[in-house]
């Protein structure tokens, strides 16, 4: 097995440190462990678009690596 991966950088898109880690799964077998953290060094956030932007730098960084989810197919009423 593997060590995973652990990266700090500061993303300048969003003025903000970034922290990802990945790994094997401690507690589900053939699952993965992943941290994702973004920090902000200032009191002014726009909450609701620094959030979108975060979760497209996360689903960057997860296809980037080669991981893939299946989407949920929506139920018609």
């Amino acid at each position: 097995m593997g060590s995973g991966i652990i990266e700090t950088w500061h993303e300048p898109n969003m003025d903000a440190m970034v922290h990802f880690t990945m790994n094997h799964s401690l507690v589900e077998s053939d699952g993965i462990y992943i941290h994702y953290m973004v920090w902000f060094d200032r009191k002014d956030i726009d909450y609701a678009d620094q959030a979108s932007k975060a979760r497209r730098l996360l689903d960057s960084i997860l296809e980037n690596l080669g991981l893939e989810f299946k989407k949920e197919e929506s139920k018609s009423s």
